[in-house]
């Protein structure tokens, strides 16, 4: 019976992993204290699909999140209904380049700069009139040539 069960087991595995390979499954990066928008219900295509405010996650269970709204409500929704939400560190950034970084700025070629060496060319407007129309004139079929209107 142990056989029976072991066999089981690694089928279910070879048949998780083939479906999570070509699905392209993975896991949710997703912990207490995390930044995500919520998935809303959309009115129309062209209303957006997140709120426009960020929400924390409370708390985690599996799937399961409780989610802290900016205004104190807490919310249980499936981790499929939440987007994690990606700060960039643009202050962190901004520091290091002013306290003198590694990378040294370059120096501006004289080639491009000077104006004696660049091309001067006019550039030239093209107005747009009235769309071009075929000189084309169209008939009645001739099968409608007994045809009276009244």
């Amino acid at each position: 019976m142990q056989q029976v069960t072991d066999w089981d087991s690694e089928k279910k595995q070879q048949a998780k992993h083939y479906a999570d390979t070509r699905y392209h499954a993975k896991d949710r990066p997703i912990t207490v204290g995390d930044a995500v928008l919520l998935e809303r219900k959309r009115e129309n295509k062209l209303f957006p699909s997140y709120e426009s405010q960020p929400y924390e996650v409370a708390a985690r269970y599996g799937d399961q999140v409780v989610l802290r709204s900016p205004q104190g409500a807490e919310y249980k929704r499936n981790l499929q209904h939440v987007k994690h939400v990606v700060t960039e560190p643009a202050a962190d950034a901004e520091c290091s380049t002013e306290s003198g970084g590694d990378t040294p700025e370059p120096a501006p070629n004289p080639e491009l700069t000077d104006p004696s060496t660049q091309e001067t060319t006019p550039t030239e407007v093209v107005v747009a009139g009235t769309p071009r129309r075929s000189g084309r004139v169209s008939q009645p079929p001739k099968a409608l040539a007994d045809y009276v209107l009244y």
